[in-house]
């Protein structure tokens, strides 16, 4: 009976793994369980099952028969349930102890086997756990004991060493969930391994299964800034299927739109996408309550990238629908375009009409056709908009009155509306006349926001292309503005109108009485008193005229220019001059022109000296324009802006700060240096420094080493040293006034201001990446910077270094010889620093690494060619890297200090260098200076390994003599472009934490090569250290994974199997394949 039990159950696990129909299969198994004893049953279908729960890789067969075993193990429960539901329960109630009897032993079992030392039995549990739980249907209940089971041993596999492991224990947990209660601890561990699970798989299935409450919403958002493009995009398809728009808050829904719509995957933004679409459709495909939802006035960035998404995802049919939605919001006019009646026009309207008009000009002719559909002539839409501000801002102290304060909402509907403007023809002369009126008349007006200044200026540089012209015709608007035309009116002209208008009306109310008894004269037949009291209106009617004419008179004056300084109208002249020079191009002529000298002496440097710090700002915005027009106007006015940088207030500091830095960009440093009779000495004898500054004839050359740099400076010109003068020395340098400016600046890196040490750093790195200087020194500041964790808040100072540090280091390889002059400094700064100073808190290995790799001569290569032949061929071809005299100072800096703590780091760093086959006599160098350090490391063990180990290499590579390329470590082996991560990527922890050295990430992030803005983070640098290991070993899984699949599984008894367990030592090595290859 026995041996037949075994064999019909074998046969039927068998047709299970080639692919019958699981419902057929529980039929049979459901005839074999009721002619059997139960615990016989059980006992060869446990042992049965033991045989496919050994196989950890996933393959076809062993797939099918767990899918079975789960349909078999519910099969008898479902059944029942179906029975139930129809009303015929009576013969499922012989068999319901038996049923759940069997069910509930395969749970124990699974529960008791979810702790062995064998991976793939404590995946295949997990895994059971799970597909018996999705099978049970919605309405199914089971013991408590028996889930409270199951809770703890899921609980406990959450956090299993193995990811397959940890995602088939989310997947068991996800019914478990309690979304109600504040507390539930499933949905703690969910939150809790989402943002900090090493693996990218389980973050991702957690974000798909995670029961979405008040509590959960904010860390399923967080996900959208995951590492990993896959985890992106599933946490915004799920954020599309189960959440409302109504359910997040604006700072949410403009978060999520600007996250994902401006993502460097294209799969994330199609996911972000499904997910507009979704809100669309929640406001019946209305737009505009779409763009009310995410507050466009505030969030103008986020609104722009939401409509470009809809328009270019719009087919020709749908934009015919929003132009007809435009179209029945307006009515007739004296052209042939509607334009959109005053009550009905709202931001969202005006700002969706620019936007359609802006994509279908972009479309060009393929959209000319329908842009005449919304743009209407040039004088019709002036007279529009100067209706709509008379309407709006001409009386705006009466419209506040009556309908409160909506001047910001007005004012964004006119500020689009003149763009909308903007693209309209300009062809016609009358249309351009009347813009100009228009600009004019709003610019004078006093009740005009002054933050349409800048866009009325860009209208009318639209209307007036001459540029003198237009700077002549807006110094006179400023004039108007500052000067208006006012009626003069004194006291003694106030008193006589006074008299005068009450003789009036006495004389009208005379009129008055005699009407009413000229009426009841006539009335009574008495003419002659009537012919009386008419001569009598005809007398006060002459003399009303009289009185009038007087009046008349009396008003009639010529108006006078009355000088205003209040401090509005002064901001409002400073602002509409900033806007005005802003668009001025780059002239000699211009700049020398009367009118903009009397701008600035009776304008601008009276602005300068006004206490309002946002008049003086605008002041010094005026004064930098006009330098970066003219070269000797900015070399007067440089000590000016220092001047403001160090004494006036963040907002100055900041805004001339830039002015400097731009002034540089454009000229060079050397046009602000003035000549002295010992300047040829001084600049001889520092030479040897290790800063000098890039003449700006040469900034056209960006190959080539540093070697032929310094010899084309020496034949053109004599380079200008850049270094921190003492304060004895200041008087013989003081000529060089760029180079002090230049160190005050690098003083300012230390500022306690945030903003202002970001703009200064972000200086720096223009002047250093555009060539206008070149200075270790610099570059040492900012690395340090980017590392110091009192920066870890300010987000844009680190993404604007983090993305400065790879471009400037793969431009050209005379920029790797600047990092390489760094690279020492840096290090003994930070382990020097003393544990008071944060820098004392930065993990130097992972500064070492990123060094190492902006140094390493093959990610130049790298970036630079796209091709792997052309590549080898110019890696080939070269006959020195960076790396070679970088290792020469380092071995250097170990002979000079052998008892040095820090030697290990810096033995350990030798062996990561690539070291140039070519470069034969470095490497016998490098050699006999590894012997000498060999010999002083007797007591050393650990750095005396690392020293032998590349001094074999060294070997090596002599004895391979010229051939191709390798590397002296095992970690740089497969070195690549640094990784990096989007500014809208953000690390799992920096979530939470911000913590830069526990930030986990997964291999592949690891493995990322290069980013669309090439931004290299200090926590996402570091490349794998066994890269050459995880190749092998993921060969090897793929090995075992064909081997599985292309074989079954034996079902024979085997009566020595009474568990499922594997040797220690087999069990030890598939732990330490997994931390290594698939945990951080």
């Amino acid at each position: 009976m026995a041996d037949n039990l075994v064999s019909e159950m074998r046969k039927l696990f068998n047709m299970a793994q080639d692919g019958v129909v699981a419902s057929k299969l529980c039929n049979m198994m459901e005839d074999i369980q009721k002619n059997n004893n139960e615990d016989a049953f059980y006992a060869g279908f446990i042992n049965h099952l033991q045989k496919a729960m050994v196989f950890y890789n996933a393959a076809t067969c062993v797939e099918r028969v767990m899918e079975f075993a789960a349909a078999f193990t519910t099969f008898a429960t479902i059944k029942k349930q179906k029975e139930a539901k129809e009303g015929d329960s009576m013969a499922s109630e012989l068999e319901d102890d038996v049923t759940e009897v069997f069910l509930a032993n395969i749970l124990k079992f699974l529960v008791q086997n979810h702790n062995s030392r064998d991976k793939a039995v404590r995946y295949r549990c997990c895994q059971l756990i799970n597909k018996i739980l999705n099978c049970m249907g919605e309405d199914a209940m089971i013991d408590e004991d028996l889930s409270d089971s199951i809770y703890e041993c899921m609980m406990i596999r959450i956090k299993d060493r193995s990811p397959r492991i940890r995602i088939q224990a989310v997947l068991a947990l996800v019914r478990l969930q309690d979304p109600e209660d504040e507390e539930c601890p499933v949905i703690d561990a969910f939150l809790h391994s989402m943002r900090t699970d090493g693996n990218a798989d389980v973050r991702r299935t957690i974000v798909a299964n995670i029961a979405l409450s008040r509590k959960t919403l904010p860390y399923v958002i967080g996900r959208t800034r995951d590492v990993k493009d896959s985890n992106r995009k599933s946490a915004f398809l799920t954020l599309a299927e189960k959440v409302s728009i109504r359910a997040f808050t604006i700072a949410q829904r403009v978060k999520l739109l600007s996250v994902g719509l401006k993502d460097r995957s294209n799969a994330v933004k199609q996911a972000c996408g499904q997910m507009v679409k979704a809100w669309l459709r929640s406001y019946n495909q209305d737009i505009f309550k779409l763009l009310e939802a995410i507050d466009l006035e505030e969030s103008v960035e986020c609104a722009e990238n939401l409509i470009d998404y809809i328009l270019k995802e719009a087919l020709p049919e749908k934009l015919q629908e929003y132009i007809k939605l435009v179209k029945d919001l307006g009515e007739e006019t004296n052209g042939p375009v509607k334009l959109v009646t005053f009550d009905k026009l709202t931001p969202e309207i005006s700002y969706f009409w620019y936007m359609l008009c802006k994509h279908l000009i972009g479309m060009g002719e393929n959209g000319e056709l329908m842009l005449q559909q919304l743009l209407p002539e040039l004088t019709n839409f002036c007279e529009y908009i100067k209706l709509y501000a008379e309407r709006n801002f001409i009386d705006s102290a009466i419209i506040t009155a009556f309908n409160g304060d909506e001047s910001g909402t007005q004012e964004f509907i006119l500020e689009y509306l003149l763009k909308i403007a903007g693209l309209l023809d300009f062809s016609d002369e009358v249309g351009r006349k009347n813009l100009k009126s228009l600009v004019h008349d709003l610019l004078v007006a006093e009740t005009m926001p002054l933050s349409l200044a800048s866009v009325l200026v860009e209208r009318y540089i639209n209307a007036e292309s001459d540029e003198n012209k237009f700077v002549t015709d807006l110094v006179e608007t400023i004039a108007d503005i500052k000067q208006p035309l006012v009626q003069v009116v004194t006291t003694a002209m106030k008193e006589n109108n006074r008299r005068n208008e009450l003789k009036l009306a006495r004389i009208r109310v005379a009129i008055n009485e005699c009407q009413e008894d000229l009426d009841n004269a006539v009335k009574s037949n008495d003419f002659h008193q009537a012919a009386v009291l008419k001569e009598q209106m005809t007398s006060h009617e002459k003399e009303k005229e009289s009185l009038l004419d007087e009046m008349n008179m009396g008003k009639i004056n010529e108006p006078q220019r009355v000088e205003k300084d209040d401090p509005e109208t002064m901001l409002k002249c400073m602002t509409v001059a900033s806007s005005m020079l802003y668009h001025v191009r780059k002239s000699a002529h211009l700049a020398k022109s009367s009118t903009l000298l009397t701008l600035k002496d009776e304008l601008i440097f009276e602005g300068i000296k006004n206490e309002d710090p946002f008049i003086r700002n605008e002041a010094i915005k005026c004064l930098g324009h006009i330098s970066l027009i003219s070269k000797d106007f900015a070399a007067q006015h440089l000590v000016l802006f220092l001047q403001v940088a160090q004494v006036d207030q963040e907002l100055l500091q900041i805004t001339s700060v830039n002015t400097i830095f731009d002034l540089f960009l454009m000229y060079g440093l050397e046009a602000f240096n003035t000549e002295q009779p010992n300047s040829k000495k001084n600049e001889e004898s520092n030479n040897e420094e290790d800063t000098t500054m890039v003449s700006q004839e040469e900034q056209e050359e960006t190959e080539g080493n540093k070697t032929n740099i310094e010899e084309e400076e020496g034949e053109n010109e004599e380079p200008t040293i850049i270094e921190e003068t003492p304060p004895e020395e200041q008087k013989s340098n003081a000529g060089n006034a760029a180079e002090s400016v230049l160190e005050i600046m690098v003083m300012f890196l230390e500022g306690e201001s945030p903003d202002l040490r970001t703009s200064v750093a972000e200086g720096m790195a223009k002047l250093l990446i555009s060539g206008r200087i070149v200075s270790a020194k610099i570059l040492t500041r900012l690395i340090l910077l980017w590392y110091n964790p009192i920066t870890e808040d300010d987000i844009k100072l680190r993404h604007c270094i983090g993305v400065f540090l790879p471009l400037f280091s793969f431009e050209n390889r005379s920029h790797q010889e600047i990092y390489e002059e760094t690279f020492l400094p840096v290090l003994k700064t930070l382990l020097n620093a003393p544990t008071s100073s944060p820098l004392s808190r930065v993990d130097v290995t992972n500064v070492v690494d990123l060094l190492i790799q902006l140094t390493d001569v093959r990610n130049l290569v790298q970036f630079n060619v796209t091709t792997d032949t052309s590549q080898n061929n110019l890696l080939n071809t070269l006959e020195t890297h960076v790396h070679d005299s970088l290792a020469m100072r380092l071995a250097n800096e170990i002979l000079s200090d052998p008892e040095d703590p820090d030697v290990k780091l810096f033995c350990k760093t030798l062996t990561q260098l690539a070291i140039c086959p070519k470069n034969v006599a470095t490497i016998r160098d490098l050699i006999e200076l590894s012997s000498q350090i060999t010999e002083v490391f007797e007591g050393n063990r650990v750095a005396k390994k690392s020293i032998e180990k590349f001094q074999s290499t060294l070997e090596r590579l002599l004895i391979d003599g010229g051939g191709s390329m390798s590397s002296t470590g095992q970690e740089s082996q497969d070195a690549t472009v640094p990784p990096a991560v989007e500014a809208n990527s953000t690390p799992i922890a920096d979530l939470d934490s911000g913590a830069r050295n526990n930030t986990l990430t997964d291999t592949d992030a690891d493995k990322t090569l290069t980013d669309t803005e090439n931004e290299l983070p200090p926590n996402k640098h570091k490349l794998s250290s066994s890269s050459e290991k995880i190749a092998s070993k993921s060969k090897r899984s793929k090995i075992q994974d064909s081997r599985v699949s292309s074989a079954s599984v034996d079902f024979r008894v085997n009566p020595k199997a009474s568990t499922v367990e594997v040797e220690d030592e087999d069990e030890e090595m598939e732990s330490e394949s997994e931390s290594e290859g698939e945990e951080e």
